[in-house]
């Protein structure tokens, strides 16, 4: 129960001094009632309960359509007279009284305490007369917020948006606002602007009006955050391509997925699409498009997939020419190309000649060595090639020979192989007897000694055509022929020889090259394969070996020292001039302060010395200006380029910030804001900022026709901005057609189709049927047959004249007829004598039985053939004739 402000007014009448008026206001008012008695007096006022207790204030509001008010004080008698803001009374009562169902609006309340003046002093004429007024706002209403839902999942929205409250009676006290991650709610006034670059989230928002009244909790869910579409086949999420079953899903953190849409690759225009359907492996290959709609309208990115299940193929190439699979090639390179028409190939891979594993193949690379290759190929979606295989060979066959070189010549036995790794190959061969060169199944070929002297040549031709070169080895059966050699340092003695042939010496085996160290006569015999010899003898005195090496220094020569194994006779050889020092040299640069100098040291002996002083030099200074700037000292750094000491100096007092100023208006989306600038750096910082305005959308319906989408097309009064909403699908033409010209046996027809909803229209031509013409009629007039047609579709006649043509074609060919029919008993004469006399020579040169029975056979035959030429000759006059008939007709 609240206690009342009064506005109190107490008239004091007297009739000497007339009526003194007091006036006041407070909680309570002192009711003169006697000369010497006041009673104190307050009014009470409470809604439909007790609850609360304190002042109520002149206009305060009271949060109830039920009103109650009471005079409390012992005076027996008090008026209340309530009126409603036009001045109309709503209610009057003595001391108390109780209004219900009173509107929204401010009341005005009057007392009258006592039941008029009360009479002082009757024989003065005192009275005194107390009344008071006060008034009270009813609002029983909540205040209403704009801009937000009262659905707990809230008012989804993707941009900036602005939240209100508003109260037509009390007025709004505060706007409360918690955001998603806020503990409690915040007071904001009656507005509330939330950019969209603030937290995304659920916003609660409720309002207070000044009686005390909140609103219900109202809702706005911020999603500026796109949904995101994730495309997946039986083995996890795919990023381009495919060959299985696949599906697509989408998902948002904010506000939930609304929808989904898709293109087939037949489609042009989006389809509503079930989140995580299945598209089997078996549907159209091409490329499937999708994108998700959140409930606040943001629009995921499209994601695409393409469906490939065809392999994709490989070229191959020898050079510039293309080569079949498993074929060859004697290019100087191979190299391949990859095409896949749908997802685009991946990778190629090669096994290239002694790999035993597939590596990837660089695009365009080029493959020199021989061998054969094998490539295949992988797409984006996973389909693999053929293999393709491909062998390179341009080398042409080997040849060789183990006993002797090319192009020489030889007493012995010797054998030519050819080779080749790769292809087969023929081996060709010309001995000195013979003009050309014959192959050998084989691919070796051997001369022996028992063979005839001279050049044999030989070459080698692979399948792919590679051809070697020819070489000629001589077979040359001289006597053999040995050499002597002596070591003049050592004294000892070898004999070489060419050839396979055997050595002996002092008639014991010898091995050809062995040195011979023993002082003593010799007799060496060379007999070769052919039992030739050849004999020489030789002396050996002392034999001298290698005893010890000195070697050279700076200053001395260096030789080798030999000693005789017999008689212990010595001498020096091989003398080596004294090396000479070999000095490196180390400059050391001269200082600002010290000399220079140059150091010389022998690497052979360590012999040391210096030489080639310099005179130390001064400081030579390099200057760097470090330029002063708003805020910082400017100064100059001197540095000596010799030795590097340096010092500061020159300093420069900073010039400071030169500010230019420039204000930025707020936009939909972006904060205003005064920005400084200093003109000299470029330093700026800003200051007053203002929120963007968000914004102020218009909603245009749009309605669907047969080839556009329909939607509610939201766009800015500000700048612009626009998105759609509610989209509607394009609901196609319906055409109906008509014939709007008919066809006839010459002309073409039309039809046309006609949408009943937009009016489109497109025609199509009905092909014209041409003429059906039976003949109705047939007249002879002297001789020229007249033939009458009609047309059974559309009666139009023509007429033929066809006696005349009839006989000149019919005479002309009897004609030809005639003229050649006494020659054809001779053509069928010639050709009967031809056909026997060839079959005649035939049987008698049969010698053997399954030759004559082919003969018998044979004239079997020639018999039918005659019988067949003379059924032609007796048939061609009525041949003639038939042909007349059809080309006079």
């Amino acid at each position: 129960m609240y206690t009342m402000q009064l506005n109190w007014q107490i008239d004091y009448t007297t009739t000497s001094s007339g009526t003194t008026t007091t006036t006041g206001t407070g909680y309570s008012v002192n009711v003169q009632t006697s000369a010497s008695d006041t009673i104190t007096a307050t009014v009470s006022i409470y809604g439909d309960s007790y609850s609360g207790a304190g002042n109520f204030k002149v206009g305060d509001y009271i949060r109830s359509g039920t009103v109650n008010i009471a005079i409390n004080s012992s005076i027996s008698q008090g008026t209340i007279r309530v009126l409603n803001s036009s001045g109309t009374e709503v209610g009057s009562g003595m001391k108390s009284i109780s209004l219900s169902n009173l509107a929204d609006g401010l009341y005005n309340v009057e007392f009258v305490f006592g039941g008029g003046a009360w009479v002082i002093n009757a024989r003065s004429g005192a009275s005194s007369n107390t009344i008071a007024t006060s008034s009270f706002y009813v609002d029983g209403n909540a205040p209403v917020i704009s801009g937000a839902s009262l659905s707990a999942s809230g008012k989804f929205v993707n941009n900036t948006f602005t939240v209100s409250a508003f109260d037509s009676s009390s007025g709004v006290e505060n706007l409360y606002m918690k955001g998603p991650s806020d503990s409690g709610y915040t007071a904001y006034g009656t507005t509330k602007t939330i950019s969209y670059d603030s937290r995304n989230g659920l916003y609660a928002f409720y309002a207070k009006d000044k009686a005390g009244n909140n609103s219900a909790t109202h809702y706005v869910y911020l999603d500026s955050v796109k949904p995101f579409v994730t495309i997946s086949d039986a083995y996890g999420p795919v990023t381009s391509a495919t060959n299985k079953a696949f599906k697509a899903t989408a998902t948002d953190s904010g506000s939930g997925i609304d929808r989904m849409q898709y293109k087939k690759p037949s489609d042009t225009a989006w389809q509503s699409y079930i989140s995580g359907t299945e598209i089997a492996a078996t549907s159209m290959e091409g490329t499937y498009n999708f994108r998700a709609y959140d409930k606040a309208g943001n629009v995921s990115e499209v994601r695409s997939i393409v469906l490939d299940k065809t392999k994709p193929t490989i070229m191959l190439y020898g050079g510039d020419n293309v080569v079949q699979n498993n074929g060859e090639s004697k290019a100087e390179y191979i190299r391949v190309t990859a095409t896949d028409n749908l997802s685009g190939v991946k990778v190629i891979y090669v096994k290239a000649p002694g790999n035993a594993n597939y590596t990837i193949y660089s695009d365009g690379s080029q493959y020199t060595v021989n061998g054969r290759y094998n490539f295949y190929c992988v797409d984006n979606a996973g389909n693999q090639s053929d293999v393709y295989g491909l062998l390179l060979d341009n080398k042409a066959p080997e040849i060789s020979c183990r006993q002797t070189d090319f192009y020489s010549s030889t007493k012995d036995d010797f054998t030519v192989e050819a080779s080749d790794d790769l292809s087969d190959l023929t081996l060709y061969y010309k001995m000195p007897v013979m003009t050309y060169f014959m192959s050998t199944t084989e691919k070796s070929f051997s001369v022996f000694t028992t063979e005839a002297e001279g050049k044999y040549y030989f070459y080698a031709v692979d399948s792919l055509g590679n051809t070697s070169e020819t070489i000629w080895i001589e077979l040359a059966l001289d006597a053999p022929e040995a050499t002597v050699i002596r070591d003049e340092k050592t004294n000892w003695y070898k004999v070489t020889w060419e050839g396979d042939g055997t050595g002996t010496l002092n008639d014991e085996p010898y091995v050809k090259e062995t040195w011979i160290k023993k002082e003593g006569k010799y007799a060496f015999t060379l007999t070769d394969n052919s039992g030739k010899t050849f004999m020489i003898e030789f002396t050996i005195s002392h034999c001298f070996v290698w005893h010890y090496i000195k070697n050279p220094t700076c200053t001395e020569k260096g030789y080798t020292h030999y000693k005789c194994l017999t008689c212990n006779t010595s001498y020096n050889d091989n003398y080596v001039d004294e090396k000479g020092h070999n000095y490196s040299i180390v400059i050391t640069q001269p200082t600002c302060q010290e000399r220079g100098y140059t150091t010389y040291t022998c690497s052979v002996c360590g012999d040391r010395y210096t030489d080639d002083y310099v005179e130390p030099t001064d400081h030579s200074y390099t200057k760097t200006i470090i330029t002063a700037t708003c805020m910082s000292v400017g100064y100059t750094i001197y540095k000596c380029d010799y030795c590097g000491y340096d010092f500061v100096d020159d300093y420069i007092t900073p010039s400071g910030h030169d500010y230019k100023i420039s204000v930025v208006e707020s936009t939909c989306t972006e904060n205003g804001y005064t920005l400084y600038r200093c003109s000299n750096c470029g330093d700026e910082y800003k200051t007053d900022e203002t929120y963007a305005l968000g914004h102020d959308y218009n909603e245009t319906t749009i309605g669907a026709t047969c080839v556009k989408e329909g939607c509610v097309k939201h766009t800015c009064t500000r700048c612009g901005d626009e998105y759609e909403s509610d989209i509607i699908q394009a609901f196609g033409h319906k055409y109906v057609s008509e014939v709007t010209r008919q066809v006839t046996c010459e002309n073409d027809g039309n039809r046309r189709y006609v949408c009943s909803r937009c009016g489109d229209t497109y025609d199509t031509v009905i092909q014209h049927f041409g003429h059906t013409f039976e003949m109705v009629s047939e007249q002879n007039d002297g001789g020229n047959v007249i033939m009458t047609y009609q047309c059974e579709k559309c009666g139009i006649t023509k007429i033929a004249d066809v006696g005349n043509q009839y006989e000149e074609v019919s005479n002309y060919m009897e004609y030809l007829f005639e003229l050649y029919s006494p020659y054809m008993i001779y053509v069928f004469l010639a050709t009967s004598g031809v056909w026997s006399l060839a079959m005649g020579i035939t049987y008698i040169l049969a010698r053997k039985n399954e030759e004559r029975e082919k003969a018998k056979k044979m004239l079997v035959n020639y018999g039918i053939g005659m019988i067949v030429i003379f059924v032609i000759l007796v048939a061609v006059p009525f041949l003639i004739k038939g042909i007349t008939v059809l080309i006079a007709g």
